[in-house]
This record gives structure tokens, C-alpha cells and sequence, in this order.
């Protein structure tokens, strides 16, 4: 049996262009599957966030765990694009999936994973809050 390790664990995580640490996303702690659980991570329906690793790491895959909660506007990502580079270097897609929350590419070193994140924008028609912006609840990221 082969079990994966997650090569993310405790790895730096934060959103692009900000300083905002996002620790819950690879703190190795699973939220449960209610919106108040503090270790879910909110953030705005389309957001791009960065690992970055201590070594050349070969990764393959991502895992992302997201929630769906729509009374609350709370709608999983509805596409997501990975992307890696070596030492900030030019990012290139490793990857990209519609809903599934398991992304796999080629064998890849990198040094840091660039995670593109679209949500359902605008939310739609029928929902009490038709028209306004979704946000994400994300828990672990797991790289492998």
C-alpha cells in the first residue's frame, strides 16, 4: 500500500500580492463540515495563493478541501489553476480541474506553488443573494 505524504506540511502559505498569513491551510488540522469551524480559511471568491517551500520539493499532486454552504454564500472554487516555479521564477501551469479538488500533472520540482482560485461569480439567479460575490471556505491544501 502506498500512502501519500503531505509534502506541504507547515509549508508557508499566503495570499499573492499580501502579506496575510493563511497558517490554517497546511497546519495538518482537518476543519469539520460547518461553516463555524475556525479552521476553515474565508477568503474572496477569487483569490490566488502561494506556498512556499524550504527545498526543491517534487510534487505531482494538490488536494484542497472546500465547503460548500450556499444559504451563507459560501460556494466551493469553480475552476482552479496550479502553478509552479523554482526560486520566483516565471510560474507555469502544472495543472488545472473544474470543481474536482484533486489536481494531478507531471512530476514537478519546485520551490513555490502559485494556487488560482475562481469562484462562482456572481451567485446565481434563484439564491437570496442573486448577483453579489461568493466566498471560498478553505481548509487544507495537500501536496504531494
Amino acid at each position: 500500500m502506498n500512502f501519500p505524504i503531505h509534502k506541504a506540511a507547515n509549508a508557508l502559505a499566503t495570499v499573492q500580492d499580501s502579506t496575510q498569513l493563511l497558517t490554517k491551510l497546511t497546519d495538518l488540522e482537518y476543519a469539520q463540515p460547518d461553516n463555524t469551524d475556525p479552521r476553515w480559511q474565508r477568503l474572496p471568491s477569487n483569490t490566488t495563493l502561494n506556498l512556499q517551500f524550504n527545498r526543491l520539493t517534487k510534487i505531482s499532486e494538490l488536494q484542497l478541501t472546500a465547503l460548500r454552504y450556499t444559504i451563507s454564500s459560501y460556494y466551493p472554487p469553480a475552476e482552479v489553476e496550479v502553478l509552479g516555479s523554482i526560486k520566483k521564477a516565471a510560474a507555469f501551469i502544472q495543472g488545472r480541474n473544474k470543481i474536482s479538488y484533486k489536481i494531478s500533472f507531471p512530476p514537478t520540482n519546485i520551490t513555490q506553488l502559485r494556487i488560482k482560485l475562481s469562484g462562482v461569480d456572481p451567485i446565481p439567479a434563484g439564491h437570496f443573494a442573486a448577483g453579489g460575490k461568493s466566498w471560498l471556505l478553505l481548509d487544507e491544501l495537500v501536496i504531494n
